[in-house]
């Protein structure tokens, strides 16, 4: 909490913060598109000349609580904030993506590790190192590994032409998909929904 820069987040009244985030993702498939008439007839033979693009979903839920006692218990009333966000990504966007999530889930499991004393970690590193056989190979796997993340941020490339009718068409599939689950979540809550 002291780490927290949240106004919503105070310690005096037992101030509790709880945030989720759901991705759900779903592959165009550009030949059934063309199939459908969603996109020209001519896209189907081009589908192995077009990346795979994704019509893609965020959802945000934040609830901030403060307990109240009951004749039982202890009972948590609040407010709850949800966003919907839609977006669209293209294969190589994803992998970036996907590759800067699991950074930050690393990041997140290094501050839990950091509560650990120095002495400890010393001696998990000694026990690291020993299993290291050679010091140089550690330093090209490194080099390599660096000189990878750098080829595949080089990587993502403007669209074509192709591309960028095929990103309209998931623009819009994920703007509908968007308004449709908000709509559902309303009424599955029992909210004004038309």
């Amino acid at each position: 909490m002291k780490e927290s820069k949240r106004a919503d987040l105070v310690n005096a009244f037992n101030t509790i913060v709880l945030e989720l985030t759901l991705f759900a993702k779903q592959k165009i498939d550009v030949a059934k598109e063309a199939d459908l008439g969603n996109l020209h007839k001519s896209f189907r033979d081009k589908t192995k000349k077009i990346r795979n693009f994704y019509s893609c979903l965020f959802i945000d839920f934040t609830f901030r609580g403060i307990p109240s006692r009951m004749d039982r218990g202890y009972v948590f009333g609040g407010r709850s904030d949800v966003n919907f966000k839609a977006f669209t990504l293209n294969e190589d966007e994803l992998k970036s993506f996907e590759e800067e999530l699991e950074k930050q889930d690393i990041n997140d499991a290094l501050r839990l590790v950091e509560q650990v004393t120095s002495e400890v970690l010393e001696k998990i590193s000694e026990d690291i190192e020993n299993f290291i056989e050679d010091k140089k190979e550690k330093k090209e796997i490194k080099t390599k590994h660096k000189t990878e993340k750098k080829h595949e941020k080089l990587e993502i490339k403007k669209d074509n032409f192709e591309e960028s009718i095929v990103r309209m068409l998931a623009e819009k599939k994920s703007a509908e998909s968007c308004s449709n689950l908000y709509k559902i979540y309303k009424e599955a809550h029992g909210m004004l929904a038309w």
